[in-house]
């Protein structure tokens, strides 16, 4: 296994590794929920490890050393696959699902983002909404037809 890297931030549960090319990673306790890019440890904390941002991180042989006083062995290192639910047949479904949330969020939720403000009167915060919801109504369009493509925005 080949990598380098610097230390980019460091936490109690958690350290993040930044390659040349930008790309994060993180090293983490087993107390943190595994995820892309994630190396879950045994090591009880880091803060506690003597690591500096910009320490050097690389891996040799079965170790990826981090700074000059933490090394993790790589031996049992499993890749982490995603398992997404399967997109359901019936569509219908999932609208009313959307639109039983919609009616929660306008009943309960804050003002602000995606939910109208009974005090939006001024003209930015009027086309600020005007825009947002155009978009929102895009995206789950996009999302609907399936056209991953169409839903970003350039």
């Amino acid at each position: 296994m080949k990598f380098y890297g610097t230390v980019h931030t460091i936490f109690d549960r958690t350290v993040n590794l930044k390659c040349p090319n930008g790309e994060l990673y993180t090293i983490a306790t087993d107390s943190v929920d595994n995820a892309p890019n994630t190396l879950i440890t045994d090591i009880d904390s880091f803060s506690k490890q003597g690591l500096a941002i910009g320490d050097q991180v690389y891996a040799e042989g079965e170790r990826l050393y981090v700074g000059k006083n933490a090394a993790v062995m790589l031996q049992q290192v499993h890749v982490w696959r995603s398992k997404l639910p399967s997109y359901p047949e019936d569509e219908e479904i999932l609208r009313n699902h959307v639109a039983a949330a919609q009616l929660w969020i306008e009943a309960h939720g804050k003002a602000g983002g995606m939910k109208r403000s009974a005090e939006t009167a001024n003209p930015l915060d009027q086309e600020m909404d005007r825009l947002l919801r155009e978009r929102s109504a895009g995206l789950l369009e996009a999302l609907s037809k399936g056209e991953v493509s169409l839903a970003f925005i350039s």
